[in-house]
């Protein structure tokens, strides 16, 4: 192959590599390259709610909250509040393939709750560990590792 052809098959690949990438979704943000997955937060209650990844805990990967525009949120861990009536983006991120934490939710009278959270299986996404009613934030709602309240706004 003489060096036109090459150069020209080195191309058409690279446009091709590019169009099958392409998703239509725009580009993360560089703080979080390693996105494991995404989740939210939906506020569905009457009041603010205070969710924060608890910092003593020895945790693998990180959680995202929101967007660097996001004014009511320290974006990495947090904490972030979530106003009434709001959905907030949740990017948990990988080590290693695991994903595992403890998240504080805080009520509006002061009042924290910890549940744990992980993937069993790797590269996949997590959920909350809990077993019955978790009050007025259901966790895994409406799929693993979400979070939704909607209840009165004290625990």
């Amino acid at each position: 192959m003489n060096v036109t052809a090459r150069t020209l098959a080195v191309a058409a690949a690279s446009v091709l590599l590019l169009g099958c990438a392409h998703t239509g979704k725009p580009e993360q943000q560089a703080q979080a390259p390693l996105y494991s997955c995404y989740r939210h937060i939906y506020n569905n209650s009457s009041c603010n709610w205070k969710f924060q990844v608890e910092p003593t805990y020895k945790q693998h990967g990180n959680v995202f909250f929101g967007s660097a525009n996001t004014s009511s949120c320290t974006q990495k861990n947090g904490p972030c509040t979530v106003a009434p009536g709001t959905t907030i983006d949740l990017h948990y991120t990988y080590t290693d393939g695991a994903a595992d934490g403890q998240m504080n939710i805080t009520d509006s009278t002061g009042k924290t709750n910890t549940w744990n959270y992980g993937n069993s299986v790797v590269n996949q996404c997590v959920s909350f560990n809990h077993k019955g009613n978790t009050g007025s934030v259901a966790l895994n709602d409406p799929s693993g590792g979400d979070m939704n309240a909607w209840g009165p706004c004290n625990w």
